[in-house]
C-alpha cells in the first residue's frame, strides 16, 4: 500500500493494489451474507419475542410508576427498531437482491429498512440517557 501525503499534510491518498487486499471478494459475500440471513435474523427474533414478553409484563403490572412507563416505552421503541433492524435483513438476502424486480434493493433497504431502524435505535438510546 502507497501513502502519499501533500505538502500540508492534510490529504491523504492511498493506493492499493488488489494483492494486498485482506478477503477476497467472494469471502466477503460470503460473510455478509451469514451475517444478514442468518445472524441478525436470529437475534432480532428473539429481541422480538423478549420485548413482546417484557411490554406484556410492564402493562400488566400498570402504568401508574414512571419507571413501568419508561421501560415500557423503552420495550415498545426497542422493539419497533428490531422489526425494521429483521425488514432490513429480509432486504439484504441475495435472493431478493438477485431477483429480476424493476427496482434498486439496496435503495428500497436502506429507506424502508434502514432509516427506520436508524430513527428507532436513536429514540431508544434517548430514553435510556
Amino acid at each position: 500500500m502507497d501513502i502519499s501525503f501533500n505538502e500540508s499534510g492534510a490529504d491523504i491518498q492511498t493506493n492499493q493494489d488488489t494483492g494486498d487486499q485482506l478477503l477476497s471478494e467472494q469471502a466477503r459475500v460470503i460473510i455478509e451474507t451469514v451475517n444478514y440471513v442468518f445472524l441478525c435474523n436470529i437475534f432480532a427474533l428473539f429481541g422480538i419475542v423478549g420485548n413482546n414478553i417484557n411490554i406484556i409484563v410492564f402493562y400488566k403490572q400498570g402504568l401508574t410508576s414512571s419507571i413501568n412507563i419508561s421501560f415500557l416505552s423503552l420495550a415498545i421503541s426497542d422493539l419497533c427498531s428490531l422489526v425494521a433492524l429483521l425488514w432490513f435483513n429480509v432486504l439484504a438476502n441475495p435472493l431478493f437482491k438477485n431477483a429480476d424486480i424493476p427496482m434498486v434493493p439496496s435503495e428500497f433497504e436502506h429507506l424502508t429498512g434502514g432509516s427506520p431502524h436508524s430513527c428507532f435505535a436513536r429514540i431508544t438510546c434517548m430514553i435510556t440517557a
